[in-house]
Formats: structure tokens, sequence, C-alpha cells
């Protein structure tokens, strides 16, 4: 069995707190969702961590979105 990580579901009220917890790569990937923008690439190798934050928030967003949707 996997282990799955449910996340709690962000509202309009409760995003802009939300977003305060998170680096500002994590942000940037959430709102390029939000606006329906294809994730940026990276285009450098040593950037692999934040890369992988800016596709956090990015895949967190419209996570939350789907999630909202069946609410």
């Amino acid at each position: 069995m996997g282990v799955y990580s449910k996340m709690n579901i962000i509202t309009k009220k409760t995003k802009n707190e939300y977003l305060k917890s998170k680096s500002r790569f994590y942000i940037a990937g959430w709102f390029d969702a939000e606006r329906g923008e294809q994730p940026q690439k990276s285009t450098r190798e040593k950037d692999l961590n934040i890369y992988k934050d800016y596709l956090k928030g990015y895949f967190d967003s419209i996570e939350n979105e789907f999630t909202m949707g069946g609410v």
C-alpha cells in the first residue's frame, strides 16, 4: 500500500494565511496553476530543490481546485 497524504482544502478566505508559511517558489507555482499557465521549466541543475518547491506549489494548487470542485 502507498502512503497518501491528504491536503487540507484551502479556500479564498484561508489562502493568504496558508501561503504565508510557504516559500516564494511554492507561491509562484501556486499562482501559475491558478492562472492556468503551464508549469515553468527548470534550466539549471543546481536549482533542483527550488524547482521541486515550485512544482509542489503548482500541483498542490491544482489538487486544491480539484478537491474544492467536489465539495
